[in-house]
């Protein structure tokens, strides 16, 4: 086989390579972007037994369980249907408040419509899952 052969052989080679290569990187670019919401589930009781109805509710973020600093600005979410005690928020504090370290949930709630918030104890650790 000649110099030349050769060469065009590796040239095609090299050119298939690149093309690869250029294709994976813009299929990874293209790709959307995760955003900093995530979905909180948790349960509710009133008096003892499960809550059920419309809630609103104020979460605040915190880097402590307890005292500690407060992350982002409160997040409300209002008219939360709560059915067997059960309920699901949609949260979003900002891109820039989880970096790795522990992170708190302050949960207030009251039922919809009236004045008031009360607090619920202890803070929730936020875990992935």
């Amino acid at each position: 086989m000649s110099s030349f052969v050769r060469l065009t052989i590796l040239f095609v080679l090299f050119s298939a390579v690149l093309l690869c290569l250029r294709q994976t990187t813009t299929d990874v670019s293209a790709q959307t972007q995760v955003g900093s919401a995530f979905t909180y589930q948790g349960r509710l009781t009133d008096g003892g037994s499960p809550a059920a109805g419309d809630y609103d509710f104020r979460f605040k973020l915190y880097n402590a369980a307890t005292n500690g600093n407060q992350l982002g600005a409160p997040f409300e979410v209002g008219n939360v249907t709560v059915t067997d005690g059960f309920f699901t928020a949609v949260l979003d504090f900002g891109p820039n408040v989880f970096n790795g370290e522990a992170r708190y949930l302050e949960i207030e709630v009251k039922a919809a419509g009236e004045a008031g918030y009360t607090l619920l104890s202890p803070r929730q650790p936020l875990t992935a899952v």
